[in-house]
This record gives C-alpha cells, sequence and structure tokens, in this order.
C-alpha cells in the first residue's frame, strides 16, 4: 500500500514536519539476498535493486520521541491504511449479501474441485455468516488502529517491495489477531472491549470461542490469493505464521494459570526477578513473538539477507513485548479512545493476575506495604475504594514508571541495530514513529 501522503512534500512546522526523499540510493546493498534467484514474484523487487523511496536529509526522529503523540502526517497514514485494509478485511470476511459461492467455499474449506451444489450454499451461506463472520465483523467493525498490518505494510515497502500486493495477507493478519482477542475475552471474562460489548457478551460463549478459532485460517486462504505458485515461499510463511500460534497459545496457557504461587514467594522472599522473568516470558510469547513473526514475514516476502531478517525479527518482538508491558501500564490508567473508556480499569487486578505492575513493585513496596496490596488482589472482591488504593500504592512506589522504563530498554537496542540495515527514507521515518508510539501510547485503544 504505496504511502499517497509521500508523493509530495510536507509543511515545514508543527507536529506535520517531515524530511522530503532525494533521489533514490543504492545503498544497503546486503539487504537483499540472492534466494529464489532467476525470477521475481508480484510485490517484491528483482534481488539487490533500489529502494523504492530515496534516503533521507534531516532529523533523526520524527518528532521528540518522548511523547507519546503520532505526528499528524502519520496518523493520517494510518487512516487512509485503515480504510484500505479494512476494504480487504470485509473481502475475506464480507457482508451477509456479499456472500457469494467461492465465499462460501472459502469459509467451509471447500476447494474448487470439491463439490457444493449452490442450492445447499444458499441454504448454509446465512448460518455461517451468523457464526463465524459476524462476531469477527462485530469487533473487526469497532475500531482498533490496525498498528499491526501497518508495520508490517511499511516494512515491506521500505524494503523496496509493494505491500498493495499482500493486502490480503496484511488483512488476514488482522483477523487472526481479532480472533485472539475474542478469545482472550472470554478466558478473561472481559465484558468489554474497544469501547463496545465483548463478542462472547453478544453471541454467546460457544458462537465466539468458534468463531475466533476459525478466524486464525483466513491467513491460509490469503496466502495462497498472494502466492500461488511460489510453494517454498508459501511454506516458508506458513511454518513462520504456525510458530507465532503455538507461542501465542503457550503464553496465554501461563497466563491463564497465573503466577499466584509464585508471587506468594515474591512476597515472602522480597526478590522480584524469578517473577519478572516468568512475567515477562510470558508477554514475550503472546505478544513479543507474534510482532517478531510478522516482521520475519516481511523479510521472507521481500528475500531480505539473514542479518536483516534477524534483526528485523528482534525489533519486532521489542515492539510487541513492549507494548504487552504498556498493556498492563494502561491497565491500571485507563484506556481511552474518543472521550470514552474502551476497557474497564484495573481489569487484570480485579482478576488478580499479577502483572508487570505488580511483579515490579516487589522490589520497590515496603515488603509489609506489598504483602497488604497482595493479600487484597489474591483474595479478589476488591470495591472501588480498594481499587483507587491498590493503583495509588503501585504508582506511588514507582512501579509503573519501572515498566516505562523497560519498554525503553527493550526498543533502543532493537532499533539501534536494525536502524543502520534499511534505507533511511520518510517509510522508515514512520515505522520508527508508531513503534515508538505503540510503547509511549497514553490513550489508543
Amino acid at each position: 500500500m504505496r504511502c499517497t501522503v509521500c508523493q509530495s512534500p510536507e509543511r515545514q512546522g508543527g507536529n506535520d514536519a517531515l524530511p522530503v526523499p532525494e533521489r533514490p540510493s543504492a545503498a544497503n546493498a546486503e539487504r537483499l539476498a540472492p534466494e529464489h534467484a532467476g525470477h521475481v514474484h508480484p510485490g517484491r523487487p528483482p534481488t539487490g535493486s533500489a529502494p523504492m523511496d530515496g534516503q533521507l536529509q534531516g532529523p533523526e526522529h520524527v518528532n521528540d520521541h518522548r511523547t507519546a503523540e503520532l505526528p499528524r502526517v502519520v496518523r493520517r497514514d494510518m487512516r487512509r491504511f485503515a480504510t484500505d485494509i479494512t476494504a480487504h478485511i470485509n473481502a475475506l470476511y464480507p457482508d451477509a449479501d456479499a456472500l457469494d459461492l467461492p465465499g462460501v467455499r472459502g469459509l467451509l474449506g471447500l476447494s474448487e474441485d470439491q463439490e457444493l451444489a449452490p442450492a445447499l450454499a444458499a441454504r448454509v451461506s446465512g448460518r455461517l455468516h451468523e457464526t463465524l463472520v459476524r462476531p469477527v465483523r462485530h469487533l473487526v467493525d469497532s475500531g482498533g488502529q490496525r498498528w499491526r498490518p501497518y508495520l508490517l505494510a511499511k516494512v515491506i515497502d521500505v524494503l523496496g517491495g509493494d505491500s498493495e500486493h499482500f493486502a490480503p495477507l496484511l488483512a488476514a493478519g488482522e483477523l487472526m489477531h481479532t480472533g485472539s482477542l475474542i478469545i482472550d475475552d472470554i478466558e478473561d471474562e472481559a465484558r468489554l472491549r474497544r469501547g463496545e460489548a465483548a463478542a462472547h457478551t453478544v453471541y454467546g460463549t460457544p458462537v465466539a470461542l468458534n468463531a475466533g478459532s476459525a478466524a486464525f485460517f483466513a491467513f491460509d486462504r490469503a496466502l495462497h490469493m498472494v502466492l500461488p505458485d511460489d510453494v517454498p515461499l508459501r511454506c516458508a510463511v506458513q511454518g513462520a505464521y504456525l510458530t507465532a500460534l503455538r507461542a501465542a497459545h503457550a503464553g496465554q496457557a501461563l497466563d491463564i494459570l497465573g503466577l499466584r504461587e509464585e508471587m506468594d514467594a515474591a512476597v515472602a522472599t522480597g526478590e522480584a526477578e524469578p517473577l519478572l522473568d516468568q512475567v515477562r516470558l510470558t508477554h514475550r510469547l503472546k505478544s513479543g513473538i507474534p510482532v517478531r513473526t510478522a516482521f520475519e514475514v516481511g523479510a521472507l516476502l521481500v528475500g531480505a539477507s539473514p542479518r536483516l531478517r534477524r534483526a528485523l525479527q528482534r525489533f519486532g518482538e521489542a515492539i510487541g513485548t513492549a507494548y504487552q508491558v504498556t498493556d498492563d501500564v494502561l491497565d491500571l490508567r485507563g484506556v481511552v479512545r474518543a472521550g470514552t473508556p474502551t476497557k474497564s480499569v484495573a481489569e487484570d487486578l480485579r482478576n488478580g493476575k499479577v502483572t508487570m505492575p505488580l511483579a515490579h513493585a516487589v522490589a520497590l513496596l515496603p515488603r509489609q506495604d506489598l504483602a497488604v496490596v497482595w493479600h487484597r488482589i489474591r483474595e479478589g472482591g476488591m470495591t472501588e475504594d480498594d481499587v483507587r488504593e491498590v493503583i495509588a500504592a503501585l504508582e506511588s512506589c514507582g512501579a509503573l514508571d519501572a515498566c516505562v522504563q523497560e519498554t525503553e530498554r527493550m526498543l533502543e537496542p532493537a532499533w539501534t541495530e536494525l536502524k543502520p540495515l534499511i534505507p533511511r527514507t520518510r517509510q522508515a521515518l514512520f515505522i520508527e514513529a508508531l513503534a515508538r508510539h505503540t510503547v509511549r501510547r497514553a490513550r489508543v485503544a
């Protein structure tokens, strides 16, 4: 998806200002490896070709990276992208009146050579839409910034590929993420998501659970659409995708089991690191590795060199893990969109979960105070006054600030490693700006 705002210079000043690309450069020659030599499949440039955007002159960052505010030019580009990618999401998961015979086959998992009478397809299409499509569209249509597919699109474009060709794959990745949120809300007994009723509260748990799981398989449909003939590449992408699913489910398993016994031990001994290590692992598996895999897929699609591929993987993992840590912070500070809360404040605390701020509090709160805080969380049934007092204790001891500092320590080395390996284009600045924003955000759904 080519960035339309990059075709002309932006006005100078304010949060809109970005450097203007100059002539294309052949720098970063090692970024592409001679994989699949002898042919160029759609959406990928010839191996070793120069980046499509030129090098940038000017400031290192789009804006002061300490702020959570995105430059307006990036926000506009993200809104345009969200519109475009939503059209591809709707193509994979269409409205009821647009669900044709091929669409029914796709949802059923039937190939073209498998028999399906049109009359039968017509009879089941409404049921499929009601039970597979609507629960997912309920959440997809409620918003979300689509930052994951947007970042992947920018990675593809920065490395000289054409993200528009791979748009169905990006859309399927967003559907997979949506399915995981539906299941996560069921497991957490959450009532609110993105400011709307959680899918299982509308469609019932059995339907929502099945629809959320089925959304994972949109990726396979999209992959055959964008890579119909490149079997080796398709297998490599499928392998990466399955790795991400395994990791995410393992992380969710650790999250469901919880860390109550480990927190009991930490309160008794005052040792925070064993507990912190387990929280970090859970966050890496749930959120870090899926984003890592998305960046790996981008590297595979453009034929990136092994060195660049590894750097992209580490950067993606840092973003995804740091995002989850920030999510723990926002669970206590609140998430707002257009002035409306998008989820219940302290939902994790009310569910007795051990999150990153609580783990950091082990080394920051006096032992006696920590014991009182943990007792309230562990026993459950906290009143609103209890919740406010626990949040205040975690804020005042610096546990939330410690989480913010940890996200910085995750992101900076990964970006420092990646930065010299990619062309210094406007698109690269978009990547950096959004990556920083995802882990420094204060009010984002």
